[in-house]
């Protein structure tokens, strides 16, 4: 049975994206330890893929939880 997927809002991935930079220093797989231990669910590759659309996001408004555009 396939896992399933959790929405994350857009304000949580821009945290993300903040931590990665500056506490993790740009090494997106230190996040994933960090923030589960927060109770956030969320692997490594999803970190690696809100830093390379980290421009698209931090421009979203915080309310959303996807990208437009984003399929």
């Amino acid at each position: 049975m396939p896992t399933q997927r959790k929405l994350v809002e857009i304000s949580l991935k821009q945290q993300g994206i903040d931590w990665v930079e500056s506490e993790g220093g740009r090494v997106h797989s230190r996040a994933e330890p960090h923030f589960c231990q927060l109770g956030w669910r969320v692997s490594a590759a999803a970190y690696r893929k809100w830093w390379r659309d980290r421009a698209r996001i931090r421009a979203e408004p915080v309310a959303r939880f996807r990208l437009i555009g984003g399929g």
